[in-house]
């Protein structure tokens, strides 16, 4: 959660919170607003997610996209992305505790449910 004096005022008088907010609203900015903060010359989102938000990744993939409909995919792929890395894939049997990895499945069950001798 970002302060109000952090939040990224469109020229046309709107507001936009977080990331999220933006890739959700940018159906609704009209593309000559888009233009404004987004052309040749410079990109205010970009710089303002890579400031704001320290996501440098995210701001360097954007900053060579200029189409409106492209950039909000980019965003929504972001958070696709990001969701999808924290999914626990492979279940313990013994206690039914989640991993994204085999690999740590199977650390877990050796450090976990192996008898000490």
């Amino acid at each position: 959660m970002v302060k109000p004096e952090k939040y990224f005022y469109l020229e046309d008088g709107g507001i936009i919170k977080n990331i999220r907010e933006l890739a959700l609203r940018l159906d609704e900015i009209s593309d000559s607003v888009f233009q404004r903060h987004v052309n040749q010359d410079k990109n205010d989102f970009a710089n303002w997610i890579e400031f704001v938000f320290k996501e440098k990744n995210l701001a360097k993939q954007l900053r060579g996209v200029m189409d409106k409909k492209q950039f909000q995919i980019v965003l929504l792929k972001h958070f696709v992305r990001r969701k999808t890395k924290n999914i626990k894939k492979f279940k313990c049997p013994h206690c039914g505790k989640g991993f994204s990895t085999k690999v740590g499945l199977s650390v877990h069950k050796t450090i976990a449910h192996t008898k000490k001798r």
